[in-house]
């Protein structure tokens, strides 16, 4: 049903009367004549306190006219209990049936040209909307005009909010202050709050947080929540008053009692950080899902990052994808960069490139300042999308001025790109060195590799290693895995065997494969600490399963130093099967020591993978086949054969090759005998570290 008057919350247009115990109590401002209403009797001034008994004392939607008068069937009766003069009375109504828009803006044209201004007021209010007549807010304005002029309080505030807000008459911050105080000295909680407002921003008046102050207290103190809001916050920052975080609260508990959702969040904030309150997760929680309830947007992004961090609560993934999902869909900025990471690492939500890219593209395009610069990496590396250097450049140049780090990231990246059309090792150098300078990580590994490979700066390899160690002490994974390369080289640092044992298995504990087989590599032969075959094994062998080809053939490695040659052969097979020549060799030398069926069944095999990686120049294969030949092992013994193989090896510098070879020109082995050819090959095997070539240059009196 319907009721055809117009009503105000009580409060709004001056002091609570005797006898009525809270601001949002409505009052009549007009009854159109001859209707239901008017003829049962309820009045201009009448308070409504109960409908058949319920309170009307607007604390919740539910508790007003509006609201309650939709529960009843056109012509069914309802008891009024009114207000009038200080005397209580009971009034029996017909709810009629609703009228269309447009009878009811007939109604509305009828009183306002018989010169009531709360029928102007709301005639005004139907332009403004469009709602049962064209929208013109040029039209809506003067009807606004023509209620203030007659003294009424709601069209006066609306006229200044017109004027400050530029709707149907040009902006005029001027007369916008004028017409709100017009409203507010007679009483209207919205003129007082606007005019604060105004004397808070400096709009239309000279800015004066005291007097803001005292404009939000005359609303606050007759119940308007937002006022109440207001003068919490002045406390909380000491505007116009001396700070006062207690007394904030206490403000923020009314307006909340009023269910202000924003006042809530306020509430939550300060229980947060124990600010005027002691320090409380549980209530700022419960505050934050008060106002987020309430759909403040705020809130939902405080909620979501609350989850998010599991503070006061537990960690709940779910839980913070769902809150920032609200308030991205409301249009938080920032809460959608939280939703796109979320879909980029499959946090609270199933991994989804699409998703990821379309929440960081929305965050940008509502102004969240960290979601270009992520943009631009995702399309520099073809993350989530097709790599795009031209995409990646259009949005690096969005980063914000105060960003410049990350902006110099993302522009260092594209013109150190080989591929990319702005290529410039020089200016990329003095991007990344900018943004090395500002602390971002990607920086320091970037730089590291300008100084390792001398892009755009002389090769320095101290400065290489000094910025792969910032990375890594940073927590970048890459920068942990070059580190631990330098410090196993003694390359632009001092050589730390245990210290680069150290970092690669920091870099492994991160994930990165690579990593976990240099760490193998570590353990398995003893390097930089104790020999440790069960851990090496443990950490290669998941990276092996993977079908990675350098973790197999490191794996079989260590199980043939561990003497387990059968585990070793299986993966070694594994990895010479994908063309590893090192594992073409380690197989055939395992091979060897494996029982006579398993190599009746393998030789074959051992010899055709030997032969590939020769003819493909790998260096112990090579060696390997030269000695088959040299020895007849699985193969018809042929000493030039032999000669010609181990002499490949030895032209790469293959220490025991050199030996060999030099032993074939001593005793004429598949070559011609020549002492001096002999000498020659056992000094390059001496220089390549072999023993047996010190010690036959000394049999034959040579000195090295």
């Amino acid at each position: 049903g319907w009721t055809s008057m117009e009503s105000l919350r009580v409060g709004e247009l001056g002091p609570v009367p005797a006898g009525v115990s809270g601001p949002y109590y409505t009052v009549v401002r007009g009854v159109i004549p001859g209707t239901a209403v008017d003829r049962g009797g309820l009045k201009p001034g009448d308070i409504v306190l109960a409908i058949d008994g319920k309170p009307m004392d607007g604390t919740t939607e539910s508790a007003s006219i509006s609201t309650t008068e939709r529960t009843y069937r056109p012509g069914s009766m309802m008891d009024f209990e009114v207000l009038r003069d200080g005397e209580r009375l009971t009034l029996s109504i017909e709810s009629e049936p609703y009228p269309s828009e447009a009878e009811w803006v007939a109604m509305l044209r009828k009183q306002a040209e018989a010169g009531e201004s709360w029928a102007m007021k709301l005639l005004g209010d139907k332009y403004a909307g469009g709602e049962g007549v064209l929208q013109d807010r040029a039209e809506a304005f003067q009807w606004y005009v023509r209620a203030a002029e007659l003294g009424d309080s709601v069209g006066q505030n609306m006229v200044g909010v017109c004027y400050d807000t530029g709707r149907g008459v040009s902006e005029d911050d001027r007369a916008a202050v004028d017409w709100y105080r017009k409203a507010a000295r007679q009483g209207n909680w919205w003129g007082a709050y606007n005019l604060g407002l105004s004397y808070a921003e400096g709009e239309g008046v000279e800015q004066d947080d005291v007097e803001a102050l005292r404009w939000y207290r005359i609303a606050a103190e007759r119940g308007l929540a937002e006022a109440q809001n207001r003068v919490g916050l002045m406390y909380d920052g000491g505007r116009g008053v001396e700070q006062d975080e207690a007394e904030a609260n206490r403000w923020y508990l009314l307006a909340a009692g009023q269910r202000y959702a924003v006042a809530y969040h306020n509430l939550a904030h300060n229980y947060r950080n124990g600010e005027g309150v002691e320090k409380n997760l549980q209530e700022a929680v419960k505050y934050y899902k008060q106002a987020a309830e309430l759909g403040y947007t705020n809130a939902c992004y405080s909620l979501g990052r609350i989850y998010d961090r599991g503070e006061g609560i537990d960690e709940n993934p779910e839980e913070a994808v769902r809150w920032f999902r609200k308030a991205a869909d409301d249009g938080h900025a920032a809460a959608c960069w939280y939703l796109s990471l979320a879909y980029h690492n499959g946090e609270g939500v199933p991994k989804d490139d699409q998703q990821a890219v379309t929440w960081m593209r929305r965050g940008a395009e509502r102004g969240d300042e960290d979601c270009p610069g992520i943009l631009a990496l995702w399309y520099f590396d073809g993350t989530h999308v097709e790599e795009d250097l031209e995409e990646a450049a259009r949005w690096a140049l969005k980063v914000p001025d105060k960003d410049d780090g990350l902006r110099n990231l993302v522009l260092g990246l594209l013109h150190i790109d080989d591929d990319s059309a702005d290529y410039n090792p020089e200016e990329a150098f003095r991007c990344l060195k900018i943004a090395a300078d500002k602390g971002w990580k990607r920086a320091y590994r970037e730089l590291a590799t300008c100084y390792n490979s001398a892009k755009g700066t002389p090769k320095d390899y101290v400065e290489a290693a000094r910025w792969f160690k910032a990375g890594a002490e940073a927590g970048d994974f890459l920068c942990m895995f070059a580190y631990a390369v330098s410090l196993r080289r003694g390359q632009g640092c001092e050589q730390d065997m245990a210290a680069s044992r150290s970092w690669f298995r920091k870099a492994a504990d991160e994930g990165l494969d690579q990593a976990k087989i240099e760490l193998g590599w570590m353990l398995g032969t003893g390097s930089g600490g104790a020999k440790d075959v069960s851990g090496a094994v443990a950490v290669l062998l998941p990276v092996a399963e993977k079908g990675n080809v350098e973790a197999q053939y490191w794996l079989s490695a260590t199980y043939k130093l561990n003497k387990e040659y059968m585990q070793a052969l299986e993966w070694a097979e594994l990895a010479a099967e994908q063309g590893n020549n090192d594992a073409r060799a380690l197989f055939a030398t395992t091979l060897t020591f494996c029982g006579e069926n398993t190599i009746d069944l393998n030789k074959s095999k051992a010899i055709r993978w030997l032969k590939a990686g020769a003819d493909e120049g790998h260096a112990d294969c090579q060696y390997d086949l030269g000695w088959m030949y040299h020895n007849g092992t699985w193969i018809a013994e042929d000493s030039s054969l032999a000669a010609h193989w181990i002499r490949k090896a030895a032209e790469q510098g293959e220490g025991r090759a050199c030996s060999r070879l030099g032993w074939f020109y001593e005793v004429g082995r598949g070559v011609q005998k020549s002492r001096n050819e002999a000498i020659r090959w056992y000094r390059k095997g001496a220089e390549a570290g072999d023993k047996y070539s010190k010690d036959r240059l000394k049999a034959l009196g040579i000195r090295e």
